[in-house]
């Protein structure tokens, strides 16, 4: 019988889903009432207007459908915060936003939540036919209305902001870096030098396969290794920073724990899952952060992607923990505290 194996993973202690409420007065325009009653939460004359916005760099298109489908009015606004939130604020409550997900999302929704009894950002879908910023957003609006959400995403990070930031610069310096030195390589190789290993980025080794290139290409593998060091420094740097900030939180000390999280898996993980809670069981969950099990016969044993193997191992196909493998081990969550690993026994 093989001794079993608990860890002290904290993934589903805390619950960091604080909704934002702030209780605003009513807008300076009147709508057309609907008859219709809603099953969402509606205000003192029993209405509830649904709103889509399609958003752009330089304006955004604001539509508002009626619980009935009647669509009551349009207009575009200027991108910036102040002229968004007068708008939002201009129609009468309970107002209930659907955004699509891009670069501004983020940004719209930490303004314009607190103005806002329900919000949404959805993942992008397919859409054929003709296409107008009018058009999206009254579409946005009545999928709204009918509850037809193909995928929410998540974008509430509370806390974990500025975790999520330092996690971002430190993944794009680590591409960048990596793309430089598929670069040094890739110059070698195009002049028949063959170069394996990783000592050609460093000072000392890179000497001997540069002098080996002739004079014309001499001048672009000096840049590419000043780039690539350069690169590198600010790479550690932003690893540390990343580190600093992520000790601050006790859920970082609790994951760092678990069998095959270091620290870099642990730091990048907490930005992107921010709370277990809003997944709806825990197999979704596991699922998510590259936890779920998965066994295809007695001789194929399966964590995740991985094929069975007598270490532990962690995938570096994406940036949260894609897959964590134990030799002949089943994962199960025994309470909402705490998930344990157990070896099963093989007689």
């Amino acid at each position: 019988m093989a001794s079993a194996l608990h860890t002290r993973s904290a993934l589903l202690t805390t619950t960091l889903t604080t909704g934002w409420r702030s209780p605003l007065a009513l807008g300076k325009i009147s709508l057309p009432h609907e008859s219709n009653p809603s099953a969402r939460q509606e205000n003192a004359h029993g209405q509830v207007y649904y709103i889509g916005s399609d958003a752009h760099t330089s304006s955004c298109t604001v539509a508002v459908v009626g619980p009935s489908s009647r669509r009551l009015t349009s207009q575009v606004v200027e991108t910036n915060a102040r002229a968004l939130v007068s708008a939002i604020e201009a129609i009468p409550k309970s107002r209930h936003l659907r955004l699509e997900e891009g670069a501004l999302a983020g940004w719209l929704y930490e303004m314009l939540a607190p103005h806002v009894q329900e919000i949404i950002i959805t993942a992008v879908p397919q859409s054929r036919g003709p296409k107008s910023d009018k058009r999206d957003a009254f579409g946005l609006a009545e999928m709204l209305r009918i509850g037809a959400i193909p995928r929410k995403v998540y974008k509430q990070r509370g806390r974990f902001t500025q975790l999520a930031y330092l996690a971002k610069a430190y993944q794009m310096l680590v591409s960048d870096d990596v793309r430089v030195q598929n670069r040094i390589k890739s110059l070698l190789r195009s002049r028949g030098i063959q170069v394996a290993g990783s000592a050609v980025y460093t000072a000392d080794g890179r000497s001997a396969y540069v002098d080996r290139l002739p004079v014309e290409a001499t001048t672009t593998a000096d840049l590419l290794c000043q780039q690539h060091d350069h690169l590198s420094d600010l790479r550690k740097q932003a690893q540390r920073e990343m580190f600093a900030e992520a000790r601050k939180h006790s859920e970082y000390r609790c994951v760092k724990s678990c069998p095959g999280l270091g620290e870099v898996r642990a730091a990048l993980l907490w930005p992107v899952v921010i709370t277990p809670y809003r997944f709806a069981n825990k197999r979704q969950f596991w699922a998510y952060c590259g936890l779920a099990s998965r066994w295809a016969s007695f001789e194929q044993r399966f964590l995740g992607d991985l094929p069975r193997t007598s270490t532990c191992a962690v995938s570096s196909k994406q940036s949260a923990p894609s897959a964590i493998a134990w030799p002949r081990c089943r994962l199960r969550a025994s309470s909402r505290s705490s998930i344990n690993c157990e070896r099963a026994a093989w007689s």
